[in-house]
C-alpha cells in the first residue's frame, strides 16, 4: 500500500525523492543543548544525568538503573540465594564473612558503572554536537621565513 501510494505520487510528480533529500540537506542543524558543551559532566553527579541532558533518555534511565541498581540487586540476590539452598561453606557464619566481599564487589560494579556513563555521556556529546575546528593561526609571530629573530640579529 505505502509503495503504491509513493509510486502514484510520483507518477503524478506531486513528490520527488531527490526534492525531499535537499529539503531534509537543507534542515537547519539541531540547536545546542541548553548545558552547552558541558552536557556529559552531568553524569559525574549520577549515572544518566548526561545522557538525558543530551536528549537521549532511554539511555540514561538504562544506565542509572545499571549501575545503581544491578551490582548492589545481583549481590544481595546472590546472598540471599546461598543463604536459601543452604551450600556447604556460604551458609551460616562462613556467608556473614563473605559479606564484604559481596559489598566490595558491587561497589566496583557501581564505580565502573560510574565511570561508564561518564565516558559514554562525553562521547555521545563529541557525536551529536562535536566542537567546531578552529583555523589555524600560521607560524609564531617570531619566525620570519624560517630564521628566527635570534638568528636574524646576528646575521649580517
Amino acid at each position: 500500500m505505502k509503495h503504491a501510494l509513493c509510486a502514484a505520487l510520483v507518477s503524478l510528480s506531486l513528490w520527488s525523492p531527490t526534492a525531499l533529500a535537499e529539503e531534509i540537506r537543507t534542515l537547519p542543524p539541531s540547536p545546542p543543548p541548553v548545558c552547552g558543551n558541558a552536557c556529559w559532566t552531568g553524569s559525574f553527579a549520577f549515572p544518566g544525568v548526561g545522557q538525558i541532558l543530551l536528549e537521549e533518555p532511554e539511555r540514561g534511565l538504562w544506565f542509572m538503573g545499571g549501575s545503581t541498581v544491578l551490582p548492589w540487586g545481583t549481590g544481595i540476590l546472590s546472598l540471599a540465594l546461598l543463604e536459601a539452598f543452604k551450600i556447604p561453606g556460604w551458609s551460616g557464619p562462613a556467608l556473614q564473612q563473605a559479606v564484604p566481599a559481596f559489598m566490595l564487589a558491587a561497589g566496583m560494579g557501581t564505580t565502573a558503572g560510574y565511570v561508564w556513563s561518564v565516558v559514554d555521556a562525553y562521547q555521545l556529546q563529541q557525536q551529536k554536537y562535536p566542537a567546531p575546528v578552529m583555523p589555524d593561526p600560521g607560524p609564531p609571530p617570531y619566525i620570519i621565513s624560517g630564521v628566527t629573530l635570534f638568528q636574524a640579529r646576528w646575521q649580517f
